[in-house]
């Protein structure tokens, strides 16, 4: 029962206050014209009563009526053997006797009303035998003689049977509507068929009746834009020149200001064809890199005379890689770290440092060991000083060499003298102290020193994202991690820095003593 007291409210003034049509107004609100009068007689809905239909009950002499739904259903029963009956004399048609389209529109008025199958089942008989024929030629259930003979032996059947069962769904449609057409069947049930418009199902049968197979199949050959010679050389012109030469407020081209420009120029294009071009030239999106260079006139004669010193290092020879890293203060250090969801980690600002270090360092790249010990400056003194820890930790070999960059402490007057003094010392007869050699690199060239790619990987395991209480805990974490370092290249044999190698070959009987599985050893 309608009882929505917002649509009773709206439909009463629509129709006592508005004053549209009560016809009208059932017609949008979707209600029965009983239902609109107590709508206008009631300002409110009323309560379901059964008072009135009890006294019918009780009544012996009340006129019986039939029930709404049985009348329905009689006149429904009516309506549908008379469709019935109709449908049976539309089939009984020959196709000869009445024009498809009156057929068609018969069709439509029954479908329309619910009484007839659609058109792809039994009602659409009159052209099921032509569509069941062109499923079966594009599903391959006919042999191409079977075709042919349905077709009237026409020469260009087996091409076009080919075409059907092509990967192209154009040529496909072609193919079978002009096998379709050859056969006899109507443009109307073809276009039913594939869903097609009929103007296209006649264009197709015009070129074939025209030029055949070969013009029904023949494409568009349109010249393409990206071709053009005229708009490639004002791509090209514009390429080799900077935006700010066309005003464009740019230090790089970006594709909406090379299509404006073309447009100013009077060579209108679009992105997909200026991408054709430049792809096709050869150009890239490419982000320019910082490259490592020296300002060393001598750079590459001291970069062959230490890949030289590397080619020829003998069994007791050692080669250093010597720096320092620092001086960095103890505190709570920033880095990238794993941590849980919706949490931040935070550094503050400032911060009061609890000490500072400064760690001077050798790398011995033919055995990959650190040798290190913290400083309080960085000076001459503080190099002398590791020459002598490495002469006495390497007291057994024959010569060591020390590389490092030209910082004015390693290449001052006091360190030379002391390695005079020490290569004096070890040439004297019954000495078995080892030579001192320097390789210094070349000036602004610390990219060579292996030693930094130590202190990188150190700083990332060690003081990025730490916070330390004191110096002495920042020491024993970083001479653990060269102890644990040290130990695993112990036990793995490894070169360090590949790159300043020479293409030496170390003997065999070095690999031995090493107990090396590298292959370049």
């Amino acid at each position: 029962m309608f009882r929505n007291i917002t649509k009773w409210r709206l439909i009463r003034a629509q129709v006592l206050e508005a004053g549209i049509s009560k016809r009208q107004v059932a017609r949008d609100a979707g209600i029965h014209w009983s239902t609109l009068e107590k709508v206008i007689k009631h300002p409110f809905p009323q309560k379901y009563s059964r008072k009135e239909r009890r006294k019918l009950q009780e009544d012996p002499n009340r006129l019986t009526l039939p029930k709404q739904k049985d009348i329905e259903a009689g006149i429904k029963n009516k309506v549908v053997e008379s469709a019935v009956f109709i449908r049976d004399t539309v089939q009984a048609i020959p196709r000869s006797a009445a024009p498809v389209a009156e057929l068609r529109r018969l069709a439509s008025f029954l479908l329309k009303r619910g009484f007839a199958p659609g058109p792809s089942s039994e009602f659409h008989n009159f052209d099921s035998e032509d569509h069941n024929w062109m499923q079966q030629v594009l599903q391959r259930k006919l042999s191409v003689a079977s075709i042919q003979s349905a077709c009237g032996n026409d020469p260009a059947v087996e091409k076009l049977a080919k075409m059907v069962w092509s990967r192209s769904l154009t040529n496909r449609k072609k193919a079978i509507v002009v096998l379709a057409r050859l056969k006899g069947v109507s443009a109307r049930s073809i276009q039913r068929f594939l869903k097609s418009s009929g103007h296209t199902i006649s264009l197709y049968w015009k070129k074939f009746q025209s030029g055949g197979v070969v013009k029904l199949f023949a494409g568009i050959n349109r010249p393409k834009q990206a071709d053009n010679i005229a708009l490639r050389s004002a791509v090209l012109s514009l390429l080799h020149s900077p935006p700010s030469v066309h005003g464009v407020n740019r230090t790089t081209w970006k594709w909406d200001d090379l299509l404006r420009c073309l447009r100013e120029q009077g060579s209108p294009s679009n992105k997909d064809t200026l991408r054709e071009i430049v792809k096709s030239e050869g150009f890239k999106w490419r982000k320019a890199k910082i490259v490592l260079t020296s300002r060393d006139p001598e750079y590459r004669e001291k970069l062959d005379r230490i890949k030289s010193i590397l080619t020829k290092l003998g069994k007791d020879d050692r080669f250093f890689s010597v720096d320092e890293f620092g001086p960095f203060s103890i505190k709570m250090k920033a880095g990238r770290r794993l941590v849980g969801p919706n949490e931040y980690p935070e550094i503050p600002q400032y911060q009061k440092s609890k000490g500072c270090l400064i760690l001077t360092a050798a790398l011995e790249l033919s055995r990959n060991q650190m040798t290190h010990f913290y400083s309080k400056k960085k000076n001459s003194l503080e190099m002398i000083r590791l020459l002598e820890v490495l002469v006495e930790e390497y007291a057994n070999c024959k010569k060591l060499y020390f590389c490092w960059d030209a910082a004015s402490w390693h290449a001052s007057e006091k360190v030379y003298e002391t390695v005079r003094y020490h290569n004096a010392m070890a040439s004297a007869e019954g000495s078995h102290l080892p030579l001192i050699e320097l390789a210094p690199l070349p000036a602004s060239a610390q990219f060579l020193n292996v030693i930094e790619s130590v202190f990188s990987g150190m700083a990332k395991a060690i003081i990025h994202n730490s916070d330390y209480r004191s110096e002495a805990e920042a020491k024993t974490a970083i001479d653990r991690y060269f102890q644990d370092r040290n130990e695993y290249f112990r036990k793995n044999p490894k070169r360090a820095g590949n790159k300043i190698w020479g293409q030496e070959r170390v003997p065999a009987v070095f690999a031995e003593d090493q107990n090396c599985k590298d292959p370049k050893w």
